[in-house]
């Protein structure tokens, strides 16, 4: 995945919600091993509704992220969403050693 696809994905889902529903999304259907995920497993394990699971159901097709089987009714990850899962806990991971150094940068700023 390059970098102009993630600014361009990052840019449309605009909100850190987003991104962390989408990888529960990703991360349900990956608990589940190689034989894919159900509707009702996806919603169970990522702790979201079905009208949210249908809300987001465009964007990962839209970006590739998952595919349905059409005869087991089944879904995957696609190595895109592998991918994705693998640059959101990179994101999350900054997302919180930035604010613990900025902590450390003021505290230095203010102590005399």
């Amino acid at each position: 995945m390059s970098y102009k696809l993630l600014i361009h994905i990052l840019e449309d889902l605009k909100l850190r919600n987003r991104m962390d529903i989408i990888a529960n999304i990703l991360n349900s259907i990956r608990s589940n091993g190689d034989v894919g995920a159900s509707k009702s497993h996806i919603v169970e394990i990522a702790d979201v509704s079905y009208m949210k699971l249908r809300e987001y159901a465009p964007l990962l097709d839209e970006y590739q992220l998952w595919k349905l089987d059409d005869e087991t009714k089944l879904y995957s990850i696609t190595a895109r969403g592998l991918e994705y899962l693998e640059l959101y806990h990179l994101i999350s991971e900054l997302d919180e050693v930035i604010p613990r150094k900025a902590e450390v940068a003021m505290h230095d700023l203010t102590v005399d």
